[in-house]
């Protein structure tokens, strides 16, 4: 142990420093540890005897920094379009043979979409050429495939959305061919790689591709089944992308394989899907609400009846992520109808802060409108809608005059102060509707830009006209009242529809009549709004209030000039005449100045406005009174 010791203070006191590893072997008696070896040994030819290792990495922060530095000079909009091109082709003189070296980069990355993006179409093709070259490069070395790799990795995903914008036709198909096809599964795995299949999905492919992806998503745990009938599926068929419309892909996948299989690969697609609703991030995709409406038709036809309630109540707590695409409101509609009613009423519950994003939504409306054609607890479904949809800003509510939230109300509930000043402040109320219970919160404002708001006015219109074709196109919303097969399914509705609707406007109409007795100028010369008008005229609980307001609007000779002027508005009050009858002409020339309904029946462009409400009057001195032709 001296000998140990001697030889350990006998190395502490050299230059070379040990580590605890070999004091540790030199205290237990072992000898001095040898000098490590170089592992980079320097060559002749090598500056400095660097190895080449480093060398090859200074001489790409070289090259990148020289690219940066054209790169700075075409980022700035005063850039010309003729030195933009120069400055391309310099760069890409400089990277030619090394851009897919560089595209995993952050700044190489940017610098590539910059040269496509400004660059003519001969550098495009050049840039384009490199990248799908040192694409099958790397896939002949075995490595995964390139554009894969590229949307998966951080900064390269951002080059991936550039090439999807800008490659031809042709890049797209060898694109999808080559790279999308047969990696669904990697790309999902990947946030970024799933955004970059979506993009590719809604953007740049057929319908036939986009059921040939969507169908491999499903077979994502059972790759070879799928490959076993892809070619009679897609390649084989007669009519191309236009003879995928209207068929289920996945039902037929499954009648191509053997019968002992199709049970194998719809409870993979099952299993499929519960993974990915357990990924919230994942439902947005457009891919994903295509393959779940596949699997969800095909389990609603083929299966028995639990298997496909047990699908919809797993897909129900999610269902608000459905509703912005077209293939995912489909599958929101779907769960409607097969929920019980205890599900249902969660489901309602869940969309509490989503209705108003919803009603404005192009797709999300039609949610919206099949909860007022299945669910029968039409308290719920009105309460709901109704607080979220003609209630003040909540957040207004919520907040004091501070900015800060309002603590909330303790179990006792409302302090004697608080109901004293409650019956203090109904006056103060009036502006959202009369300080009546269920009237003073009224948002008057947002009520009226429901009504003129393209997608926003249809749930409104399906309470007041029902389901009239001339509103509401049966191949967009037919499938919202099909009803499913009650035979296995039981009754999907038991209270009747025109009770169930009549109720609903109870709940609602309150909104529509302070709106229709206000606001009936601006609602007139709206072409949204217009036809609110007039469903609203159809309607026993609104029809008073819109002759109301228009009584009032034509009262006034600065509203009567403005509706001459305007087209809609005159189409508008046309309709009203010729559909109200005699109570609603009677009231416009028993409630206005004679002198003004004058000057809108002879105003130009108003003839038929004159003429309906002549003949829908009922009286005989109208045209003598009006000056008629």
């Amino acid at each position: 142990m001296k000998e140990a010791s001697h030889k350990k203070e006998k190395v502490d006191d050299g230059r070379t420093k040990l580590d605890k590893k070999e004091k540790r072997s030199l205290a237990q008696g072992d000898q001095s540890p040898k000098k490590k070896r170089r592992t980079h040994q320097a060559k002749s030819g090598q500056d400095d005897g660097k190895p080449r290792k480093v060398l090859r990495r200074d001489e790409r922060r070289e090259l990148m920094a020289k690219a940066r530095q054209k790169w700075e000079q075409l980022r700035p909009k005063s850039t010309t379009k003729d030195k933009s091109v120069v400055l391309v082709q310099e760069l890409l003189d400089m990277l030619q043979g090394r851009i897919a070296e560089f595209v995993f980069r952050h700044d190489g990355s940017r610098i590539v979409q910059w040269m496509l993006g400004a660059g003519n179409e001969n550098h495009k093709a050049a840039v384009m050429k490199e990248l799908m070259e040192g694409a099958e490069e790397q896939a002949a070395s075995g490595a995964n495939p390139f554009f894969v790799r590229l949307a998966c990795d951080r900064f390269g995903s951002h080059l991936a959305f550039k090439i999807l914008r800008t490659a031809s036709k042709k890049d797209r198909q060898v694109i999808f061919g080559k790279y999308l096809r047969g990696n669904v599964s990697e790309l999902m795995r990947s946030k970024s790689g799933a955004d970059v299949l979506d993009f590719a999905y809604q953007t740049t492919l057929n319908p036939k591709s986009k059921a040939e992806l969507s169908v491999e998503l499903l077979y994502s745990k059972e790759r070879k089944l799928f490959e076993t009938v892809r070619k009679r599926l897609f390649e084989e068929r007669r009519g191309g992308a236009a003879g995928v419309g209207g068929r289920n892909v996945f039902g037929e996948s499954l009648d191509l394989l053997e019968e002992s299989f199709r049970d194998v690969a719809a409870e993979s697609a099952g299993s499929t899907i519960s993974q990915l609703v357990d990924k919230e991030e994942l439902l947005r995709f457009e891919i994903v609400h295509a393959a779940v409406k596949e699997y969800l038709e095909v389990v609603m036809k083929r299966y028995a009846k639990q298997r496909a309630q047990e699908m919809a109540e797993l897909l129900a707590p999610t269902i608000v992520h459905f509703a912005h695409t077209k293939c995912g409101v489909q599958v929101a509609v779907a769960c409607v109808k097969l929920l019980d009613a205890k599900h249902r009423k969660k489901l309602v519950r869940g969309l509490k802060t989503h209705i108003r994003k919803l009603l404005e939504d192009e797709f999300g409306h039609r949610l919206i409108i099949s909860l007022f054609e299945w669910v029968d607890d039409t308290r719920l479904v009105g309460g709901t809608v109704r607080t979220e949809m003609f209630s003040a800003s909540r957040l207004d509510a919520e907040l004091n005059d501070g900015g800060e939230v309002q603590k909330r109300r303790p179990r006792g509930g409302r302090s004697r102060a608080e109901k004293k000043g409650k019956a203090a402040q109904g006056k103060s109320n009036e502006k959202w509707g009369g300080g009546a219970e269920g009237e003073s919160d009224i948002d008057v404002e947002y009520m009226k830009g429901l009504c003129m708001h393209k997608y926003g006015r249809m749930a409104l219109m399906n309470l007041l006209v029902g389901r009239d074709s001339r509103y509401f196109n049966p191949d967009m919303y037919g499938f919202i009242w099909e009803g499913i097969d009650e035979d296995k399914f039981g009754v999907t509705s038991k209270k009747d529809e025109t009770v169930r609707r009549r109720e609903l406007v109870e709940t609602l109409a309150e909104g529509m009549r302070r709106v229709m007795r206000g606001e009936m100028k601006d609602m007139l010369m709206k072409h949204w709004s217009a036809a609110v008008v007039i469903g609203a005229l159809l309607s026993e609980s609104t029809s008073d209030s819109v002759i109301d307001g228009i009584v009032g609007c034509l009262a006034r000779e600065e509203s009567v000039s403005e509706v001459v002027g305007s087209t809609c508005a005159r189409k508008t009050l046309a309709t009203v005449f010729k559909l109200g009858g005699s109570k609603t002409s009677c009231a416009v020339l028993d409630g206005c100045a004679t002198e003004l309904v004058r000057a809108l029946v002879r105003g130009a462009g108003c003839a038929a406005i004159g003429d309906h409400l002549a003949k829908s009057s009922g009286r005989k001195d109208v045209a003598q009174l009006l000056q008629l032709p």
